[in-house]
């Protein structure tokens, strides 16, 4: 008998919020914005790497990437890249996640990442790489994952979000009829009851 019980974030944290002040704080116009947050992001592991290289493809056109929890920001990086420390506030974290087009998660391993459930909370659709439980945080509409390391389908899946956006109503709606704090933990309360009860 094997049950799985999601995550779950604080929705009365992560949902959608006003970000005007933070595009003019970073300076961004009618620019599409790709996020993407991991502490250590610049760690093999977590893919920093590989969201730059999808940065270089977008050179020259209308479109920024924001990268959160750097340690030490690459001394070089492309005009359309910015690249920040870790965020602890989360109110704030999830006003960067209300701004983005996009989340991007580019993860070498994950087993179900909270970040792309905050993201979607946000009403912010992810894209990334099948690499363990990420593709299960979002379905098909709202989530588009490509083999590891397959940087021209992952180019190709950011584009088509990029053009063809899902309704942000719509996957915030999603994030909370799954992914709600008090739903995960009620989840445990009446697993643990079921067993008790059995026993």
């Amino acid at each position: 008998d094997i049950r799985v019980i999601n995550n779950g974030v604080n929705h009365e944290i992560f949902k959608p919020r006003t970000y005007d002040h933070l595009r003019k704080h970073h300076e961004i116009g009618n620019e599409k914005i790709v996020l993407a947050v991991a502490p250590g992001l610049m760690d093999e592991r977590k893919g920093g790497r590989k969201v730059l290289e999808l940065a270089e493809r977008f050179r020259g056109e209308q479109v920024k990437f924001i990268l959160i929890g750097v340690d030490n920001p690459p001394m070089e990086v492309g005009e359309n890249v910015i690249a920040l420390g870790r965020i602890t506030n989360q109110e704030e974290l999830a006003e960067y996640y209300s701004m983005a087009d996009l989340f991007l998660i580019c993860s070498k391993m994950e087993n179900f990442p909270t970040t792309c459930i905050e993201a979607i909370s946000c009403g912010t659709p992810v894209v990334g790489f099948d690499a363990g439980g990420t593709k299960e945080t979002a379905p098909e509409g709202y989530g588009i994952f490509v083999p590891y390391g397959d940087m021209n389908k992952l180019e190709k899946a950011v584009r088509d979000f990029l053009d063809n956006p899902p309704r942000k109503e719509d996957i915030t709606n999603f994030a909370c009829e799954n992914y709600g704090k008090d739903m995960m933990t009620n989840r445990y309360i009446d697993l643990y009851r079921e067993i008790r009860e059995k026993g």
